[in-house]
């Protein structure tokens, strides 16, 4: 027996829960709020609304809040915080271009107590791969539109990103380069015109394309419209706000609350199905850790467990109460695996990134 095939054999006794702890990388568990200070009711006060910041992060959709069940864990939220401690952060420029710093409250939960939390009040949860939405935006101050770059609008796409981790939602940029400006009028931006950008949006093969507009009024407040283009779909929204930072923040809640009700998944408590997977190209114990990490992160699965191996390939059985075609769905969310024959076959390659 090869000893990559012994260290797989030994592992199969091994609870799954065990080999793969959900951990997310995009701190879907945590979050941090601003806080007045750092008093006891300020305190509890904070880790209540960072339960509210975490349950709408790993859901994708405010909506969850309007749930009675989930309101009334949120009373109960100092009594589920993991860790908690206060820090003060730098944030980026406010109108005039000064940057300051604001006292927060970070605090973390369990995921698994989330999770069950969103399950048995029937809520959906967007899994941990989420896919990148690629940001298109043009910016008029009064004297005409131009496009956002991080060189000219360093404290506009520092918002985005900032409200970005707050919902983790991944944005990416365009490059903006010669060929990319030559390309990509600004008028095609300012206009919304998504199919003029649909050819240079190609090569950053992003899950969903974003095209805004902001547009500063005379009286200083700050209008924005914006489409969103996932595949087919399409979504139109407008925002209105005191700050360009306010106006970022709606368009950033636009993307995640889009992404969710395309990818999140919901839970039942009954009629769950079993899918038995095939993934080749599993070659080492690194591969099948992160494999099994990855499918442990699947909102759409309850239990995930390795049945029988051959040589590079690995079978795991999934049990999931959201449906077969939910897993599919997330499964084509992982970057590592690659379907392979026919889609009945439910058969992946995996290829480390």
């Amino acid at each position: 027996m090869r000893p990559l095939f012994f260290a797989f054999a030994l592992l199969l006794s091994v609870p799954f829960a065990l080999l793969a702890p959900v951990a997310s990388a995009a701190g879907l568990y945590e979050a941090d709020v601003p806080v007045a200070s750092q008093d006891n009711s300020e305190r509890d006060a904070g880790i209540r609304r960072a339960l509210q910041a975490v349950l709408v992060k790993v859901s994708g959709s405010r909506q969850v809040l309007q749930n009675p069940q989930l309101s009334e864990a949120v009373s109960g939220a100092p009594g589920r915080v993991l860790q908690f401690y206060f820090r003060s952060i730098p944030l980026p420029p406010d109108e005039a271009g000064a940057a300051g710093t604001q006292l927060r409250l970070f605090a973390s939960f369990q995921p698994s107590t989330i999770d069950e939390l969103l399950r048995r009040s029937g809520e959906p949860r967007l899994s941990a791969n989420r896919p990148a939405s690629l940001v298109w935006l043009a910016i008029d101050e009064g004297t005409g539109p131009r496009l956002a770059s991080r060189e000219g609008d360093a404290a506009t796409i520092a918002w985005l990103e900032h409200h970005a981790v707050a919902r983790a939602v991944p944005l990416r940029f365009p490059a903006l380069d010669l060929e990319e400006l030559s390309a990509v009028p600004v008028e095609n931006v300012a206009s919304l015109d998504d199919a003029a950008l649909l050819e240079a949006s190609a090569r950053y093969a992003a899950g969903s394309i974003v095209i805004a507009r902001f547009v500063r009024g005379g009286t200083g407040e700050w209008v924005g419209e914006w489409k969103l283009r996932t595949g087919e779909d399409m979504v139109y929204g407008q925002g209105r706000a005191p700050t360009r930072a306010a106006l970022a923040e709606q368009l950033v809640a636009a993307v995640a609350e889009s992404l969710s009700t395309h990818f999140a998944v919901r839970a039942g408590l009954e009629n769950a199905e079993e899918l038995r997977l095939r993934i080749d190209g599993i070659g080492s114990l690194q591969a099948y850790r992160a494999l099994a990490t990855q499918l442990g992160r699947l909102g759409s699965v309850r239990q995930a467990l390795p049945g029988l191996i051959e040589g590079d390939t690995v079978y795991f059985d999934l049990l999931t109460d959201s449906g077969i075609d939910s897993v599919l769905q997330e499964l084509a969310l992982v970057p590592q695996l690659r379907p392979e024959g026919d889609p009945a076959e439910r058969r992946f390659r995996w290829s480390a990134q």
